[in-house]
């Protein structure tokens, strides 16, 4: 499973990763309006390429969603996840994907907003919403990780035009990464008296 950020909440990347036998998991911004399936040729003019919409911020013309899961988590709380398939982004009617509705601190009296997630199942199996949800704080970890290779490592900064390159340059950064990673315990903390 890839899960990721905002910045990969989007049909390009959702759509490059269509014939990958992955699970995809990034989350959406709150402004998004997506449009479900279009419906049957009417028999003149051009066909619909979109349905209705869907926008995020207005729930009246949402339609009943696909499942729906109510539960209790130690971290966040009274927890409501739901799930609508079959959406797609304006721009690429061909890049369809479910979307998830993800509200937390439910028992407050002023919840915070919904965070919305975008899934592309695998071809082999489809993750249940409970499982989904618990997939998701699972990003936090390895962000760090990238911000040192591309900031401190400078991972993105040569502009290689052949993909051998770049795949070894990569192979070499991740190599100086577990080093560092491992050789943390040789560099103490030497404080200065003052």
């Amino acid at each position: 499973m890839i899960v990721g950020d905002g910045r990969y909440g989007h049909h390009r990347f959702l759509g490059g990763l269509q014939h990958a036998n992955c699970a995809v998991l990034v989350r959406l911004r709150r402004d998004r309006i997506l449009y479900g399936p279009a419906p049957a040729y009417a028999g003149r003019g051009r066909p619909a390429i979109h349905g209705p919409a869907f926008a995020f911020k207005d729930p009246a013309p949402w339609f009943e969603p696909v499942a729906m899961v109510e539960l209790e988590d130690a971290h966040w709380g009274q927890v409501r996840l739901r799930r609508w398939d079959g959406l797609h982004a304006k721009q690429d009617a061909q890049t369809v994907f479910s979307v998830l509705c993800c509200e937390v601190h439910l028992e407050r009296e002023t919840p915070p907003k919904a965070l919305w997630l975008g899934y592309r199942a695998a071809f082999t199996q489809d993750l249940e919403l409970e499982t989904l949800w618990r997939c998701f704080p699972l990003r936090w970890p390895i962000e760090p990780a990238f911000k040192i290779r591309k900031q401190r490592l400078h991972w993105t900064l040569p502009q290689l035009q052949q993909t051998e390159r770049c795949d070894s340059w990569t192979g070499l950064l991740d190599i100086a990464y577990w080093l560092l990673y491992h050789g943390r315990e040789l560099v103490e903390d030497c404080r200065l008296p003052w």
